[in-house]
């Protein structure tokens, strides 16, 4: 079977993982664990963060509704996640280009509150040409400048 970021058009591009894939990926009985465990089985897994998808990891790590038999702490949810980006080829990007940026986002083509978020990792994967990977699959290219299917995947 041929995985989705093997093809030719990921092979070798930074992913960008999103809030919900760090979180399926760090805990074991989230529902989607299996599909984000899956993307660490090529040794050549290149991933990237910034400061939205880590502290959104930690804030969902820390969630206590989200967590009915128990949940981290913000300090041991933040421990968690400094272990795995430890251990990966992890790159640390900075949120640049702002989101007020003219030509980043078409913000007439976003329709809802809660693209924003996903919209703006899109246009930061775009602006280092490398590739949003999502469980989210209402993120519309169109609404990203100069975004391209290979800026993007759904896993």
């Amino acid at each position: 079977m041929s995985l989705p970021w093997r093809a030719p058009a990921y092979a070798g591009r930074r992913l960008l993982l999103d809030v919900n894939v760090w979180t399926a990926l760090m805990d074991s009985v989230h529902v989607h664990h299996s599909r984000a465990f899956a993307l660490f089985t090529d040794p050549g897994i290149r991933i990237a963060s910034c400061a939205i998808t880590q502290s959104g990891v930690i804030r969902l790590a820390a969630l206590p509704a989200a967590h009915p038999n128990g949940c981290a702490t913000p300090s041991q949810a933040r421990d968690v996640l400094l272990r795995v980006v430890s251990s990966l080829d992890h790159e640390y990007w900075p949120c640049e280009p702002s989101p007020l940026a003219d030509d980043i986002i078409d913000w007439k083509r976003v329709s809802g509150h809660r693209q924003i978020t996903d919209c703006y990792l899109l246009a930061l994967a775009v602006s280092q040409n490398a590739t949003l990977v999502s469980l989210d699959q209402r993120i519309a290219l169109h609404s990203v400048k100069g975004a391209r299917p290979h800026h993007y995947l759904v896993i």
